[in-house]
């Protein structure tokens, strides 16, 4: 009877505090992680080079859309331009740029810890939501520089402070969760997808009265006044057509060009996740929460939407990801109380994806770090008045000019583009005889849409007597570098415009 006793006790000792410490553990060490390889590896991928260049460019004057091609909505461009043109010419920006990034993914696990602790279950199932969400994958989402990972953070903080008002029914938290969702959509317009089911639960809300009409019309105030200001920056720059071509007619043309790759795989993990969602739905529906009802309601229709219409990569899954935590753990929650098992299992599996993980990025490491890095080795050569090409379905460029309108995977986006009507497809031949850009690339380019279903279609056949004339190869082949001889301009700056320019 003792014995029992005495091991009753360590059993309660045991689950109150072992777990709470491992999952505090786990996200120490996954914060760790993040923050060493986003200074130990290359971080100037495709995403990261695509938002860093096109800040780039605004940080020198340049608008988008007009003045260059983009798809995004543009505040991400808008707020880091003065970092970018602080690292002006010192590829280390990609560094910056994802250290900001994780630090926005920081917070918001801490938006997602406080939606859990606060209205679907205990402060131990809301850290464990925030370790389930940072578990990094085959790829280190969390800490990319994409419109995407911003426009998740205010997601989750809307939902925090909507939840609040549903909750305490005071008006500024309506307000402040409205102006969270505003800015999510100023990031990135695919935010439109969950905020219009967040849109269908305020109606429901209102309707039951539990959203007073005068905190919504104040709540509905500045995100409508943000629109205005946005269309008017559009008409001011005669823009208009021009900006829903790119952002909408474009992204619904994109998704149908993919064809056969529409819809990746679900990475194990995520699916096994993804059956706690599905667990969580049904547990939603049974309870009387209506939190987890309207969490369960996110999940299913960005499920629907990922798995039927457009996903060809798995970080099109990472808003997913954090409704499926949301949904999935008051289930897990509520099944721990019946078997306080169920946390350690969760964590098991937590630490064996993490440990596995390490193991994979160190491999990756020790395969890099001695070797050469492209968008370094071109940024520490070009000068302000230097054209940069990007090759095929290769993204290098992070400060040169860009030598066409369309300057981001071309075979790709300028098919797309031209068929929507924004502009036509560039010459590339014609812009090399005219602007003798400092880097091109040595290939044909072809139509990433076609290769990916199996059939080979060149897009723009590349001159090689002109690239032979008047490049050579460098250690990175096959990319070219303008020779010595043809590379003699002086570069000036002129006073009035302020840009950087070859002088007569």
């Amino acid at each position: 009877m003792f014995c029992s006793v005495r091991f009753q006790k360590a059993k309660e000792i045991f689950f109150k505090y072992v777990p709470m410490g491992a999952v505090w553990l786990y996200l120490i060490g996954v914060a760790v992680f993040y923050a060493l390889m986003s200074v130990l590896l290359p971080t100037l991928n495709g995403d990261n080079i695509e938002h860093i260049h096109s800040s780039f460019l605004v940080a020198t004057g340049e608008v988008p859309y007009r003045d260059f091609f983009q798809h995004h909505n543009p505040l991400l461009w808008y707020l880091f331009a003065p970092v970018a043109k602080l690292f002006s010419y010192n590829a280390t920006i990609a560094e910056a740029a994802c250290f900001v990034s994780f630090l926005v993914f920081l917070k918001s696990l801490v938006y997602v810890y406080r939606i859990c602790s606060g209205f679907l279950c205990d402060k131990f199932w809301g850290l464990t939501a925030a370790a389930v969400i940072a578990t990094p994958g085959g790829k280190l989402f969390a800490v990319d520089f994409r419109p995407d990972n911003y426009m998740i953070f205010c997601l989750t903080g809307g939902i925090y402070y909507y939840f609040s008002y549903l909750k305490e029914k005071k008006p500024a938290f309506l307000t402040v969760a409205f102006l969270w969702f505003f800015v999510g959509f100023m990031f990135a317009q695919k935010a439109l997808f969950p905020l219009f089911f967040l849109g269908l639960t305020g109606l429901y809300f209102w309707y039951k009265k539990e959203i007073v009409t005068k905190d919504l019309i104040k709540a509905l105030i500045l995100p409508l006044a943000g629109c205005g200001a946005f269309l008017l920056y559009l008409y001011h720059y005669d823009m208009v057509e021009l900006y829903f071509k790119s952002n909408y007619t474009f992204n619904l043309n994109l998704a149908d060009g993919f064809e056969m790759t529409k819809i990746a795989e679900f990475p194990i993990y995520i699916a096994v996740l993804m059956c706690v969602g599905w667990g969580g739905v049904i547990g939603a529906l049974l309870s009387c929460n209506k939190y987890w009802i309207v969490c369960a309601f996110l999940f299913v229709s960005e499920y629907l939407q990922r798995r039927f219409y457009f996903s060809p990569y798995s970080y099109y899954y990472w808003t997913l990801v954090y409704f499926a935590a949301l949904c999935g753990m008051p289930l897990l929650w509520k099944l721990n109380g019946k078997n306080r098992a169920v946390s350690l299992v969760v964590l098991g599996g937590l630490f064996y994806l993490f440990i596995r993980t390490v193991g994979v990025y160190y491999d990756y490491y020790q395969d890099s770090k001695e070797k050469p890095y492209l968008p370094d080795y071109i940024t520490r050569q070009i000068t302000p008045c230097d054209y940069v090409f990007n090759g095929d379905g290769m993204m290098y460029n992070i400060f040169g000019k860009d030598p066409a309108y369309y300057w981001q995977l071309i075979g790709q986006l300028d098919v797309i583009g031209e068929q929507t009507g924004i502009k036509p497809k560039p010459d590339i031949n014609q812009l090399i005889r005219e602007l003798k850009p400092k880097f091109v690339f040595g290939m044909n380019y072809f139509n990433k849409f076609s290769s990916e279903s199996g059939r080979k279609e060149i897009v723009h056949y590349l001159d090689m007597d002109l690239i032979k004339t008047y490049y050579e190869v460098t250690p990175f082949n096959p990319i070219y570098v303008l020779k010595k001889e043809y590379d003699n301009r002086a570069c000036v700056k002129d006073m009035v415009s302020g840009k950087w320019r070859y002088a007569d």
